[in-house]
């Protein structure tokens, strides 16, 4: 067995190599991955709290599924724990080929070619799971009885954003790109603004309050550059006023 210092190095390590690598290597990479967290007690004790009682067809179809006119897309899950299980889950199924990675990213993460779709899942799905792990690892190494996790929920970012507070923040975030889509404005300007809305999205579950800030703002001003005036924005903002982010 490693140790648990040992043991959150190899998983950093590994998780690293799979999100920045290409389509064509992930399957290795994400045998490595489940590799390592197979000899380690730390992470065999993480996973099995947060797999505990969890469906994971049920959290698929959930998670995984058709939002009206954005189409089939991948939804954050509201806590840690869920993220935690979820991204085990599918990783642990692609790699026993019960589910094609292939079809998945055509599915949900599409994109021009694999490679985009792929790094588009990486962004989306592979580097929360990774934020989620570290942050629970971390914590029961520093704690003698993994207090983080016995409350049912998994703090992202320290003391500033709560996973409530992140769920509403994503859910004042979908009703804004349903505005953006609305914008009588040239495509390619409206595809900016859908990236500067994924970015935002994304870096709220980073561990730096500095780049959620500067995600935040890009989007705030992208937004506002194009329409004068949205009240998301505003409760948005009070929200990351609160948490310290602003």
């Amino acid at each position: 067995m490693l140790t648990k210092t040992r043991s959150v190095d190899t998983f950093t390590k590994n998780i690293d190599e799979l999100i920045s690598c290409q389509y064509v290597l992930s399957a290795k990479k994400i045998t490595n991955l489940l590799k390592g967290i197979s000899v380690s007690r730390l992470f065999y004790e993480l996973f099995c709290f947060c797999t505990a009682d969890f469906n994971y067809k049920e959290a698929k179809r959930k998670y995984f599924t058709f939002s009206g006119s954005y189409g089939k897309r991948f939804i954050l899950p509201p806590d840690g724990k869920t993220m935690i299980a979820l991204g085990f889950s599918l990783l642990y199924a692609i790699d026993s080929k019960e589910e094609d990675l292939a079809s998945l990213l055509n599915e949900y993460f599409y994109e021009s070619g694999i490679n985009a779709a792929y790094k588009r899942f990486a962004k989306e799905f592979l580097t929360p799971f990774r934020q989620e792990v570290l942050f629970a690892a971390n914590a029961m190494i520093n704690s003698d009885a993994a207090k983080p996790l016995s409350e049912g929920s998994v703090r992202r970012n320290g003391n500033l954003l709560s996973d409530e507070n992140i769920a509403i923040v994503k859910n004042l975030l979908e009703q804004s790109k349903g505005v953006i889509l609305q914008y009588r404005i040239e495509p390619n300007l409206k595809s900016e603004l859908i990236a500067l809305y994924d970015n935002f999205a994304a870096e709220l579950y980073d561990f730096e309050p500095q780049r959620i800030k500067v995600a935040y703002l890009g989007y705030k001003y992208g937004i506002l550059f194009h329409k004068k005036h949205d009240t998301s924005l505003e409760k948005i903002e009070e929200i990351l006023k609160k948490g310290g982010i602003l």
